[in-house]
């Protein structure tokens, strides 16, 4: 049976699916996305606040996507993460409701293995990093 997660309207929801099981990393991140809908020269910015090896949440600062739209995502150079250049195309599965209605829950499309990789490095590397400030001191 489909189970509502509050406070959040959700593809993956009506579904029954969680891709939640995947660890997910605390991350701030920037970058910038188009709406593959939109016309090409059409870029507005983002906040990736988590990440995952096979999604994101966002905050956007642009134009809002629809349910099951396909985003072109591209991360801004990371020295922190030592990312010079990420490309990735993301399907919107989840927006949450206001007044938290900016952020969106993204599940990345088919990714290559070097992708997927660097994905991993990343989340494992910010998940380091949080447990480093949690420990007292």
């Amino acid at each position: 049976m489909p189970r509502e997660t509050p406070g959040r309207e959700s593809a993956e929801a009506a579904a029954g699916t969680n891709r939640r099981s995947y660890f997910r990393a605390a991350i701030e991140w920037r970058g910038t996305y188009r709406r593959t809908s939109g016309p090409a020269d059409e870029l507005a910015t983002f906040w990736a606040l988590d990440l995952s090896a096979t999604g994101a949440a966002l905050e956007l600062h642009g134009e809002l996507p629809r349910l099951g739209e396909l985003l072109e995502l591209h991360f801004t150079t990371s020295t922190r993460f030592q990312v010079d250049d990420l490309r990735l195309v993301a399907i919107v599965g989840n927006r949450r409701r206001p007044p938290h209605h900016r952020v969106v829950g993204v599940a990345f499309e088919t990714l290559s293995q070097t992708q997927s990789d660097l994905l991993s490095r990343v989340t494992l590397t910010a998940q380091r990093h949080e447990i480093r400030q949690r420990r007292p001191r």
